[in-house]
């Protein structure tokens, strides 16, 4: 729920300060626009908000204040009458007046202010109906394949009642081990995409990473929850149109999303569904997928070598030609480095894909991106609220260097506030994301190229410790200085200079 201020509400339109045109703004890219008209409707405009930023599929609402509804009467009243001039003519007298009556419209019966009862949020829930066929289909299913996004670790209210009240993280864990727990006794083959990452920690035997669009092509079941069929899944057409395929969203809308949309689409909580799904199968068992499994796995482990011997492939700096760090090599470094605490929020496009490719998250809700807006610049502030919520929690920013400069400067919030968040930024001196399309087919690199910018002095120059990355085999000493500084409680910048490859 974003809270803004506006100009008065008597001023608004005849040039006050920062007046403009909010709703017309962002109205069209949130959940719900709130106005506040008077001091006693914002308890009841605000428990809206929550209501509706937390229902069906979660988004943000904003609750638009005047700011002659956020100071006290008397002040307000003061600064109203300043505005208007002592002259006894009429139209003097007739502004006075409307100048007063706008003042009591907004401040009348503030005192009587109170919030309603608590409201409930209006999850989908699926029929029993539903649940038996996805049943019958996994049962007759020799090679099933589970897609699971962000929507099935949303924690809220849900037609199961309020969630559980205690340590936020507390409750959001136990409803993220609830939920792996069903998936670990289903034993099927788990892709897990977007905040899902991470769910059934950083080695389950049931979860996998690579070849995604393989495992679609063979499977004969894909069961997709909470996850669109967009530009991820190629607009559905990833999943063959023999195979048989169910999609559980909260939202209708993605449901009949993309080119091949499900045969089976059930609007519901992911969460909830894959939960009751569980159950049920505790007393109608499902086969064995081991065969099947075994053939994933296999193929995962074949990735996974072809990833560390790329990581073995010398790279160099994209403009000077000079020796660099090897991204993937740097990544798998990290891996092994990275504490059980590790949060990390990855904010970049290139130097990013291969950190999602490397790394694993080491809990669930412990792994934080862009999502599919692709919204580079979220790094800093995602970091806030995470070392915040979670002070126990080693947050790691992983930045490329190009969307580093949207949030560097959060250095100074960290600092200031004894937040010691860290972080790695893949310092290519360049968009590599985008020169990768640009150059092969425009054959110009015109706006791509950056500079080698010294972040860690960047991240020094505002009260952060900085230290700079130019060879691989300094990582480990890097990295302990790093730890003991993020112990002191220091805000730390590692600026690594890598080279370009053909991941």
């Amino acid at each position: 729920v974003l809270l803004t201020g506006t100009a008065p509400t008597i001023l608004r339109g005849r040039g006050a300060l920062q007046d403009i045109n909010q709703r017309e703004l962002m109205g069209k890219q949130v959940k719900g626009f709130y106005t506040c008209t008077s001091v006693r409707t914002i308890p009841t405009q605000l428990q809206l908000a929550f209501q509706l930023a937390c229902e069906g599929v979660p988004g943000p609402v904003v609750v638009e204040c005047p700011v002659d509804s956020l100071y006290d009467e008397a002040t307000v009243k003061d600064w109203t009458l300043k505005q208007t001039s002592r002259s006894a003519t009429l139209m003097d007298r007739l502004v006075r007046w409307y100048v007063l009556r706008n003042h009591n419209q907004m401040h009348g019966g503030w005192h009587k202010a109170r919030p309603g009862a608590p409201l409930m949020y209006k999850v989908p829930k699926h029929s029993s109906h539903q649940l038996q066929k996805v049943h019958r289909l996994l049962a007759s299913s020799k090679r099933p394949v589970f897609i699971i996004g962000s929507q099935a670790v949303i924690v809220s209210s849900t037609i199961l009642g309020p969630i559980a009240v205690g340590d936020p993280a507390d409750v959001a864990a136990a409803h993220c081990s609830e939920l792996a727990a069903a998936l670990e006794q289903m034993g099927v083959p788990c892709y897990l995409a977007g905040a899902a990452r991470g769910l059934m920690g950083p080695s389950s035997q049931y979860q996998l990473v690579h070849k995604r669009r393989e495992a679609c092509k063979e499977a004969d079941l894909v069961v997709l929850m909470g996850m669109a069929c967009d530009f991820r899944l190629d607009y559905g057409q990833v999943v063959p149109r023999r195979t048989k395929f169910v999609a559980v969203n909260r939202s209708k809308a993605d449901l009949v999303l993309g080119l091949r949309t499900a045969d089976i689409r059930i609007q519901a909580d992911p969460h909830h569904f894959l939960v009751t799904l569980a159950h049920r199968c505790g007393a109608s068992p499902l086969p064995s997928y081991g065969e099947w499994l075994g053939q994933l796995r296999k193929r995962e482990a074949a990735r996974n070598d072809q990833i560390k011997a790329e990581s073995q492939a010398p790279a160099t700096a994209r403009m000077t030609q000079q020796p660099a760090i090897n991204p993937i090599a740097l990544c798998l470094q990290l891996e092994r480095l990275l504490p059980p605490s590790a949060l990390l929020i990855g904010d970049g496009g290139d130097f990013v894909a291969a950190c999602a490719y490397t790394l694993r998250p080491r809990a669930p809700l412990a792994w934080l991106d862009p999502g599919v807006f692709g919204t580079l610049g979220v790094g800093g502030g995602f970091a806030i609220g995470a070392a915040v919520v979670l002070p126990k929690k080693q947050v790691w920013i992983l930045w490329g260097d190009g969307s580093s400069g949207y949030s560097l400067a959060e250095y100074d919030t960290y600092a200031r506030h004894g937040l010691p968040v860290m972080s790695l930024i893949g310092n290519d001196a360049c968009w590599s994301q985008i020169a990768r399309d640009q150059v092969e087919i425009l054959k110009d690199d015109v706006g791509c190229n950056l500079a080698f910018t010294e972040y860690h002095a960047v991240a020094a120059g505002y009260g952060g410790q900085g230290l700079l990355l130019t060879k691989l085999e300094d990582m480990g000493s890097t990295m302990q200085t790093a730890q003991a500084l993020h112990e002191a409680g220091k805000p730390v910048a590692i600026n690594a200079v890598i080279g370009a490859t053909e991941f």
